[in-house]
């Protein structure tokens, strides 16, 4: 299935449980108000509310949760769909709504569709429709561009409160006002009276995407393809996958997790750090500390963690920044509770370091595996990601090289016994090996080659394969 009818699909469920909500309370709102209209509308508001937040969080990664005709046309005036993608969207919001209006009836017992006798007609009614749609689309086109996370909570406050201001309760949703046509019901209206407030809807909504268009010049475009909620999108080239590391001050934690990311990562995948409060630039200590395995983050200048950024992602890694942190509905969120290094001694950065790293091979092993396809990173307890286990009966060391299709095999019993492999092809060993201290009587050493991702021995380690 592709995912243009995983859309189809969303729009249609995501509208018929909103027309559910609409009319399921209406009646249920209805039998229990002993005839008090302003109960019944409340309780009618509250419930619909609810479910459309509660609906644009659930739907909103698929499809974007347009559920309403009229945002989906606005959405294409503004770039963000096609025309064809804005009919598809329509007929199954216009679908949803009718079936949702069967369900609703079914759980009360009422005839599967009944056309309303509700009257709702004259010219205030009609403005009245105007105004809840150039409304929804004000409150859409302006949350989209500065704190789109909040979009689904701002929408469901509004119409809550568009049920009062508004002589027409604010139906604003082509779709979900024809779905009310058919039931004869407190949240119903009469056919007769439908047209016009469809044309009000749709005039509304185009009002205000006009509007925002020449406010937001620059703007309207670039957000439309997310309004409401980011949705999944077909692409004829392959999609990068993106991690987001995101600390405080993006000057330490961050910057070595994205760092060791990218180090291992194959094309198609990539690591982004960011902090709530970036600082001016890395931390001294974090720059020496990985500075000593051949990674130079000098001058790497921390970035803000901004809601457009987040959104790029498809996990999000905190790292200590906790409430600050972006919410994105939708996304899948990590959290590593690891030390601020800044201003720590040497041995302790050192120490926060290689956690992050141990982190950053577990993420890549059991989360991303896809991201490294040519680097084994099965790795077994107690040694690193490229000197990964040992071959049994021997005293040999499996090594795996970045992008290399086949594995080489070298002694562990010292240094020199790495020799032979600097005669290898460039691509898979280079042909020298830098910085490489004593392995033994060290809590921990490194050995960097060039162009290649550094790996971590240790004495424990060399006694587990000797």
């Amino acid at each position: 299935m592709t995912n243009r009818w995983r859309r189809f699909v969303a729009e249609l469920l995501g509208t018929g449980f909103l027309v559910v909500a609409v009319i399921g309370s209406g009646i249920m709102a209805e039998r229990l108000s002993a005839g008090n209209a302003a109960i019944a509308l409340l309780a009618n508001t509250i419930a619909t509310g609810a479910a459309l937040v509660a609906l644009i969080l659930a739907f909103g990664p698929v499809s974007g949760a347009h559920f309403n005709p009229a945002v989906s046309v606005s959405d294409a005036l503004a770039g963000g769909l096609s025309w064809r993608e804005a009919g598809t969207y329509s007929l199954a919001q216009c679908t949803g709504g009718l079936l949702g209006t069967a369900v609703a009836h079914l759980m009360f017992s009422a005839p599967l569709y009944s056309l309303s006798q509700y009257v709702r007609s004259g010219p205030a009614q009609v403005f009245s429709e105007f105004v809840a749609a150039f409304g929804l689309m004000a409150v859409i086109w302006g949350c989209v561009r500065t704190r789109a996370s909040a979009v689904p909570f701002a929408v469901g406050a509004y119409i809550t409160a568009a049920y009062w201001f508004t002589a027409s309760t604010s139906f604003a949703n082509p779709a979900v006002t024809l779905a009310r046509a058919f039931s004869n019901s407190f949240a119903g209206i009469r056919p007769v009276d439908v047209p016009a407030f469809i044309a009000a809807q749709f005039a509304g909504a185009v009002t205000a995407t006009m509007i925002f268009r020449w406010l937001l010049p620059d703007r309207l475009a670039e957000e439309a393809p997310n309004l409401l909620m980011p949705r999944a999108i077909e692409r004829n080239v392959p999609t990068m996958k993106t991690y987001v590391f995101a600390c405080i001050h993006n000057a330490g934690r961050s910057q070595m997790a994205a760092a060791f990311f990218n180090l291992y990562a194959n094309a198609g995948c990539r690591a982004i750090s960011a902090g709530t409060a970036p600082g001016e630039h890395v931390h001294p200590e974090v720059v020496s500390v990985m500075r000593e395995i051949g990674i130079d983050l000098s001058s790497t200048k921390p970035q803000r963690l901004t809601d457009e950024l987040a959104h790029t992602a498809d996990v999000l890694v905190t790292m200590g920044c906790g409430a600050a942190c972006p919410f994105v509905p939708g996304l899948r969120t990590m959290d590593w509770p690891l030390p601020d290094p800044k201003g720590q001694p040497l041995d302790t950065v050192r120490e926060i370091r290689d956690q992050i790293h141990e982190k950053v091979k577990a993420l890549l092993r059991d989360d991303c595996s896809e991201c490294c396809s040519g680097v084994e990173v099965n790795a077994t307890p107690g040694n690193s990601f490229f000197l990964n286990g040992h071959e049994p009966g021997t005293k040999k060391v499996r090594y795996f090289f970045k992008r290399a299709s086949t594995p080489a095999w070298a002694t562990a019993s010292s240094i020199s016994d790495l020799a032979p492999l600097a005669a290898m092809p460039p691509r898979i060993w280079p042909s020298t090996i830098i910085g490489t201290p004593p392995w033994f009587g060290k809590k921990s050493g490194y050995a960097r080659a060039s162009m290649l991702p550094f790996f971590t021995v240790s004495s424990a380690d060399l006694e587990g394969l000797l």
